[in-house]
């Protein structure tokens, strides 16, 4: 089952190269994880994955906007909704929206704002 599941990321990533979503030398991952790309094209159901993040990381009324995992979340945020505006699938899931997804699951990197 892990073959397929690699070969349909190739095909995925491929697939997004050649369509201009992703430029050449453009980082395709947060980290060391190859788990952002298996998101793309995904139907986004309420809060995007990058939206829920910054709830999370920045706190509901942005009590956290200082730190710099705050930053960080925000940015992404930022490039998942130029990524849905220009995909022509608004309500579909980005590799930017992937990376928020694999940021989730970050605890130590990317805490909870308790303020």
């Amino acid at each position: 089952m892990k073959f397929f599941q690699l070969l349909f990321v190739i095909a995925l990533a491929s697939a997004t190269y050649s369509s201009g979503s992703l430029q050449a030398g453009e980082e395709a991952t947060t980290g060391n994880s190859l788990g952002a790309e298996i998101w793309v094209g995904a139907p986004i159901v309420g809060e995007s994955p990058c939206e829920l993040l910054v709830r999370r990381v920045c706190g509901e009324n942005r009590d956290c906007g200082d730190r710099p995992a705050c930053v960080r979340v925000r940015e992404l945020l930022e490039k998942e909704r130029r990524e849905r505006a220009a995909s022509g699938r608004p309500g579909r899931m980005t590799l930017a929206s992937g990376q928020c997804q694999e940021a989730d699951r970050d605890r130590e990197s990317y805490r909870s704002c308790e303020r």
